[in-house]
């Protein structure tokens, strides 16, 4: 039996449900994992092991939870262009590029989760994205580099199509070893940050404020870090 979180946040606001009340499906393979994926079809999935799934596309209406700590889906990036998922207890990474893109995604709930070493970010939130919540997550590079970011939130100031999208709360993560920024970087969204902790240390900067954006940030810990927060205009 698995216990799936209640979304909360602007997931939570908007009636995020994930795969609902299906059968729950167990797949211990990354072809099984594919086969379930593939539709737009309600469905729970329990992951059992890491698998290497590479580039894979989510249909909607899916839960995927990991059957214990050692459940995991890395080797690729992990797009979620649908509507309403639940992500709950998995390890995401490595990745070569990023390790998950919401890209147009809506109503995303991403709790207890572990993201780590990307090529690029680890999490980005782009492209009209919006009600997505990511809580209780640690973020965190093993081999760091000039490009290991944490999230972007709208991916460019040109992108007035994100105006009135984007709407995503971000608590009680944390951002450990190896992030140098964007923790996250915003564009046009609004944003709430709350209770989470920051000690990436010799980092470049935490949360970036960019054009358009709206950000309430409270009660959050930044630990032995550069800069919690720098103005990139706009």
């Amino acid at each position: 039996a698995q216990d799936i979180a209640v979304p909360d946040g602007f997931a939570g606001s908007s009636g995020t449900t994930g795969g609902g009340n299906a059968t729950p499906i167990t797949v211990t393979t990354a072809s099984e994992f594919k086969s379930v994926i593939n539709n737009n079809n309600p469905a729970v999935i329990i992951v059992s092991g890491r698998l290497n799934v590479g580039d894979v596309s989510i249909g909607s209406n899916k839960t995927i939870v990991g059957a214990d700590t050692t459940a995991g889906l890395y080797g690729g990036t992990i797009e979620v262009d649908g509507s309403n998922y639940i992500f709950q207890n998995l390890t995401f990474g490595p990745a070569s590029s990023d390790v998950m893109e919401v890209s147009g995604g809506t109503k995303v709930f991403i709790t207890q989760c572990t993201f780590h070493d990307a090529g690029d970010e680890i999490l980005s939130i782009v492209n009209q994205a919006d009600f997505v919540t990511v809580s209780w997550c640690k973020f965190y590079f093993d081999h760091t580099h000039s490009h290991a970011f944490g999230h972007l939130i709208g991916s460019g100031d040109g992108k007035t199509g994100d105006r009135g999208h984007l709407n995503v709360t971000m608590h009680h993560n944390w951002y450990a070893k190896g992030v140098e920024g964007r923790m996250p970087r915003v564009r046009f969204g609004k944003v709430h940050i709350y209770n989470n902790y920051y000690n990436s240390v010799n980092n470049d900067y935490c949360i970036g404020v960019g054009k358009e954006c709206n950000i309430r940030l409270e009660n959050s810990y930044f630990d032995t870090v550069n800069n919690p927060w720098d103005d990139y205009g706009g």
